[in-house]
């Protein structure tokens, strides 16, 4: 069993994500993506890390940050092509 942490990458670019996910496996974390906003709301609580890209097909990415901010403390690190900041 890897020693790393848990981290849920939610990416709705597939090569992407997969990229990200094999890299982070590679560096010995127990990493599990999903694609839509909806999915990470449901898996954010077996994360120890929540990676989010804010361009997802179902919700806003901002959303889901404040979502999954209400209930609970996991860290979220924004991942994102947007050339702004926010």
């Amino acid at each position: 069993m890897p020693s790393g942490r848990r981290i849920l990458v939610v990416d709705a670019d597939t090569a992407g994500a997969e990229s990200l996910l094999t890299q982070l496996r590679r560096h010995g974390h127990e990493a599990f993506g999903v694609r839509r906003g909806e999915a990470a709301l449901r898996a954010h609580e077996d994360a120890d890390l929540v990676l989010l890209d804010l361009e997802l097909p179902d919700l806003d990415g901002l959303e889901v940050c404040r979502a999954v901010r209400a209930v609970s403390r996991v860290p979220v690190i924004i991942v994102t092509a947007r050339a702004s900041e926010l």
